[in-house]
């Protein structure tokens, strides 16, 4: 666990009313920073030097993510000498050392761009654009994030906890849990392979068990989109079950609400947060508009799930990344009104 022997970071009690994250929220020491954004320059980085501390903070990092609270917000990470293309390649040298990266999209993004692009992709998935989120996962074991531009006004980030999500349901309307243990199929909105089903043929389950481990899995937008692609309707009490989650998701009993800003750094364990983003508006110059870099990790022996939760089963039993196929976007255009 991350603690004062290691003498690389203190803790920040961010004010919520959650324990989960009055604890989460971490302060690199200045010194230790700087000579970790020095040590991430090297193409080759030695993974058995004891003695590194770059090793370390990953190491710390990944417990944390895999055993612990599950997320992570790193303060104090200096980049404001390091240019754009480097600073994103030692990002993801640094996320090397916690699992193997995977593909976030059909385009094939190892290091994704978290930015607007609707100026010149309308239909871009949520996010490539600026508008308000669902509460949602992804699709691999952790996701990583590095703040390199916050917005103008917007863009926060917010996270509801899983296991405090299925705890609420089950006291307060435990007739929910079945149809959310249940779920429903998933449309891949274009980044299913040539040949493949655009809808899983499987019901891609809300809460799920395996081995002891309760798990998340929820893209609303993929629920409906099948309900439209098929021209039907939800079953009535799944579309009661996901509302009443994203009711309490989104309530400030449940929803902490943090704002990243320069060199923060994000990462968490997508089994057991829902997360979304704010709506946000950008900086005219283009130089200052929001930039996060993201990172989709598949990790060793990190948590039992289930293989119905694969909504691209050419992943890793559903943990792994999308196929990328040239030539190919996600498109979002369906009326989910």
């Amino acid at each position: 666990m991350l603690n004062k022997e290691n003498k690389i970071f203190r803790l920040i009690s961010e004010k919520s009313n959650n324990e989960i994250y009055s604890r989460c929220v971490i302060q690199i020491d200045n010194n230790k920073a700087k000579k970790i954004i020095s040590e991430l320059s090297n193409e080759e980085i030695d993974h058995d030097s004891f003695d590194s501390e770059l090793k370390k903070l990953a190491t710390d990092i990944y417990k944390r993510i895999k055993n612990g609270s599950g997320i992570v917000v790193l303060k104090g990470m200096p980049i404001s000498d390091v240019n754009e293309t480097e600073l994103g390649e030692r990002f993801l040298r640094f996320c090397c050392l916690m699992g193997k990266p995977v593909s976030q999209s059909v385009m094939g993004d190892i290091l994704g761009r978290v930015e607007d692009m609707t100026h010149i992709d309308p239909d871009a998935r949520g996010y490539r654009n600026k508008e308000e989120l669902f509460m949602h996962t992804d699709q691999p074991d952790m996701v990583c994030m590095l703040c390199v531009r916050s917005a103008r006004q917007g863009g926060h980030s917010k996270f509801a906890s899983a296991l405090a999500l299925h705890e609420a349901i089950k006291q307060t309307r435990p007739d929910l849990l079945p149809a959310l243990y249940t779920g429903y199929p998933y449309h891949r909105l274009n980044e299913h392979p040539p040949g493949a089903n655009e809808i899983t043929e499987h019901n891609v389950p809300v809460f799920s068990e395996c081995n002891g481990d309760l798990s998340i899995r929820y893209l609303r937008f993929n629920i409906f989109a099948t309900a439209f692609a098929r021209n039907e309707k939800i079953p009535e009490l799944l579309r009661e079950a996901i509302d009443y989650m994203d009711e309490l998701a989104t309530s400030s009993t449940f929803c902490w609400i943090t704002s990243l800003e320069k060199g923060d750094m994000l990462f968490f364990n997508n089994y057991l947060f829902l997360h979304s983003r704010t709506a946000f508006e950008d900086d005219e110059d283009p130089m200052k508009k929001r930039l996060m870099y993201r990172v989709w990790l598949e990790c060793d022996n990190f948590r039992s799930i289930r293989p119905e939760l694969a909504v691209h089963p050419e992943g890793t039993g559903g943990r792994g990344g999308i196929t990328p196929q040239e030539g190919k976007r996600p498109r979002f255009d369906y009326d989910l009104k």
